[in-house]
């Protein structure tokens, strides 16, 4: 199963969140750097958690006790590979708004509740397995899960992201190369968008100014 800690408290640093991965199929401890402006993350390998977290504390100042463990995945989501792929559009064969996210739990993060009930909304990992998305409105957030135990779905997310970049301004031949380059360079343009109109960790919108947010063109980058 793979644990992942996270904190806020970073008072020196353009960083605004810190995550740490551990477990699951991967060695060591995988820290990821969040900004506030693109939520890109940067990633740094350490043998261990706690070196990963002294780490933090030496470059920007983040206390060792502001870490805090997020809830733990079920064996389940260890067969989910990064990155994640969403495709916003009622016909699954075809591109619509094509999102990657770096890990499930940014994926989960680029979502709400109202987006698991939507039949248009797509997702895979990076092998071609089909994922499902659960509403949690307690928390007012989604769990994404493997829908299928073995990927069956390769050749529809290749046809997908390369159908999508034939009809964007993506370099000539990057649709030819491998998924995993053609995914990079869709992350690159866009890191862990966010579906809806409330931004991940800011608080939330009454009705009618969530509304208004949600016409604003800033809500999303087409392609």
């Amino acid at each position: 199963m793979r644990a992942v800690e996270e904190s806020d408290a970073v008072p020196n640093g353009p960083w605004k969140l810190l995550s740490i991965e551990s477990g699951g199929d991967r060695t060591g401890a995988w820290l990821y750097l969040f900004d506030a402006s693109t939520r890109s993350a940067n990633d740094f390998w350490f043998e261990n958690v706690q070196s990963a977290k002294e780490a933090c504390s030496r470059e920007w100042g983040t206390p060792l006790d502001s870490w805090r463990a997020t809830a733990p995945r079920p064996v389940s989501a260890t067969l989910m590979k990064a990155p994640i792929i969403c495709n916003d559009c009622p016909d699954p064969t075809i591109p619509g708004d094509l999102a990657v996210y770096h890990s499930v739990e940014w994926a989960e993060r680029g979502h709400e509740p109202y987006d698991a009930k939507d039949p248009a909304f797509q997702l895979y990992d990076s092998e071609g397995r089909l994922l499902k998305m659960e509403a949690l409105w307690d928390t007012y957030s989604v769990r994404i899960e493997p829908a299928e135990a073995e990927p069956t779905h390769l050749a529809r997310l290749t046809s997908i992201v390369k159908q999508y970049l034939s009809h964007s301004d993506a370099p000539a031949g990057l649709a030819d190369r491998p998924l995993a380059e053609m995914l990079q360079y869709i992350y690159e343009r866009d890191p862990n968008p966010y579906s809806g109109y409330r931004r991940p960790g800011a608080p939330r919108l009454g009705f009618w100014a969530g509304l208004i947010n949600w016409f604003r063109p800033s809500k999303r980058r087409d392609v």
